[in-house]
């Protein structure tokens, strides 16, 4: 998640040189994004990527789904997102978490802002925050709800190890706005050319009564085929409320 802090975007909304009207274009391209994401369905992949220069920013699209988490059910969750880039190199995104099959459902709509607030330099890492407001669009959801998430990394030329990153992330949940906690430290490897591998350590602390309490290990692989399609395989094994747990994923990124 990168932080947005929405200072420049308005001064930009101000501008009398007929940009605003780019950006409420901007915003509605977003909104039918959110649509296409809700009533597209995957047809063999669990993910789904599209970059479509609409504007001169691209706005880039993507759709996520994972399997059904149980045998016998129809029902995948998944996450539509829209993404474009903002004045001073910063980005906007807006992403829309729905299940599809039996039972659909739609889960709050969030609209993130991000931007590099210290480039990266020779001895020093990048550091990027973002904030995020998820909007109350889920059945029976009632306030808007905040985040924020900070990213510190570093690109390195040390043998196959490629970069180091560390994300501390919070959240809100509830009407009363009780704090969750992420925290993730990772690294990832330039195997061949078109090969990489990502090796995380990723601890979840929500607030009580908003989900379990994780700790797991994640290793990741992905292969890049041309410029366009990347597949993905991730295998992740930890401690889920105490319990032990294995979760194997695959996805498919595709660029139009």
């Amino acid at each position: 998640m990168h932080t947005r802090d929405g200072s420049g975007n308005a001064r930009h909304a101000r501008s009398p040189d007929g940009r605003r009207g780019t950006d409420l274009q901007k915003l509605a391209a977003l909104g039918a994004g959110a649509w296409l994401a809700l009533v597209c369905s995957p047809a063999a992949a669990d993910g789904f990527s599209r970059t479509v220069d609409v504007f001169p920013s691209p706005i880039e699209l993507r759709l996520t789904y994972a399997p059904p988490a149980a045998l016998g059910t129809s029902a995948m969750a998944g996450e539509g997102s829209l993404g474009t880039r903002l004045p001073y190199e910063g980005r906007l995104t807006l992403r829309l978490p729905h299940v599809v099959g039996e039972s659909p459902a739609l889960g709050n709509a969030q609209v993130g802002v991000s931007y590099d607030i210290a480039r990266e330099g020779r001895l020093l890492p990048n550091l990027a925050i973002a904030a995020r407001v998820d909007l109350p669009t889920a059945h029976g959801a009632r306030n808007a709800l905040p985040g924020v998430r900070a990213t510190v990394g570093k690109r390195l030329a040390a043998g196959p190890l490629e970069s180091l990153r560390l994300e501390t992330e919070m959240w809100t949940n509830g009407p009363q706005l009780t704090p969750s906690y992420r925290t993730l430290v990772g690294a990832t490897f330039r195997l061949r050319a078109a090969t990489s591998g990502s090796l995380d350590f990723i601890a979840i602390r929500p607030a009580a009564g908003f989900g379990p309490e994780e700790r797991m290990a994640q290793l990741g692989l992905s292969q890049r085929f041309g410029g366009a399609s990347t597949v993905r395989l991730g295998l992740a094994t930890g401690l889920v409320d105490g319990a032990n747990s294995l979760r194997a994923t695959i996805g498919l990124d595709t660029h139009f």
